[in-house]
């Protein structure tokens, strides 16, 4: 959704709610840097949830690796 908000949905009843920060934190979903290749470390900026290189100063926000809610 707009501004990066991050929801789980459940298809069976229909409900949502936002991600948790700690189910965040849990997904081990291994991220490559576009630049460096390197794994990238999840972390929370700005209530964002992104994948960040420090190596490389830049990140990617957890929603931008999703698919948008309308096209569900």
């Amino acid at each position: 959704m707009e501004g990066g908000y991050v929801t789980r949905n459940r298809p069976r009843c229909g409900d949502k709610d936002t991600l948790p920060e700690d189910a965040f934190f849990k997904l081990s979903l291994w991220v490559a840097c576009p630049t460096c290749k390197q794994e990238m470390t999840a972390q929370l900026i700005e209530k964002n949830y992104i994948y960040a290189c420090d190596k490389c100063q830049l990140f990617i926000r957890l929603a931008d690796l999703l698919p948008r809610w309308a096209d569900l």
